[in-house]
């Protein structure tokens, strides 16, 4: 038996990339659900509501040879400003993600470091809120908004009164002061 480093090859074949799995608040949603009707590879976009404000994502690379080895990259176009190398996680989180569309990428490298040419992509739709949400929070504004009124001035007042007697009280030392001299 003799080993021969010339005859180790780089593995050059580039991995694929899935997307596996989503979780909500950290539980997973499974295939069926209304906000996952189908596997993710199936469906063009996942809607989720303004108040699904912390999802993950998880992720595989189809690279079998030392799968330990696998590293992977993601990116969430129109908030991430440049792609989150994570090494061998397999798992991206966000949170408080404002209303709008995003495309989620993902790219993986095999166990020599050959990036995937193709990355897994996902489209995801962050719905603000309804019509009625809206309304409820204007009806709320407008009804509290006298009293924040009569409140904001309250404070004004004693502000304005603390401040008078404190500047008053300084300039009645500072007369005693002269006056003394």
């Amino acid at each position: 038996n003799a080993f021969y480093p010339y005859q180790i090859h780089v593995n050059q074949s580039e991995p694929s990339v899935f997307i596996t799995g989503l979780k909500l608040y950290n539980k997973t949603i499974e295939v069926g659900s209304d906000v996952l009707p189908e596997a993710l590879q199936h469906i063009p976009q996942v809607d989720l509501s303004y108040q699904d404000d912390m999802f993950s994502l998880s992720f595989a690379a189809l690279s079998y040879c030392s799968p330990e080895k696998n590293q992977y990259a993601y990116l969430l176009e129109g908030f991430d400003k440049d792609w989150n190398y994570v090494g061998a996680r397999h798992e991206a989180t966000y949170t408080n993600i404002p209303s709008g569309t995003y495309t989620f990428r993902v790219k993986a490298t095999n166990n020599d470091g050959i990036w995937s040419s193709r990355d897994a992509t996902l489209k995801i739709v962050v719905h603000p809120p309804g019509l009625r949400c809206l309304l409820r929070s204007s009806i709320f504004f407008w009804l509290l908004l006298p009293f924040g009124s009569i409140l904001s001035s309250g404070c004004v007042r004693l502000n304005v009164g603390i401040s008078s007697n404190w500047f008053g009280s300084t300039r009645r030392r500072r007369l005693r002061c002269v006056m003394r001299v």
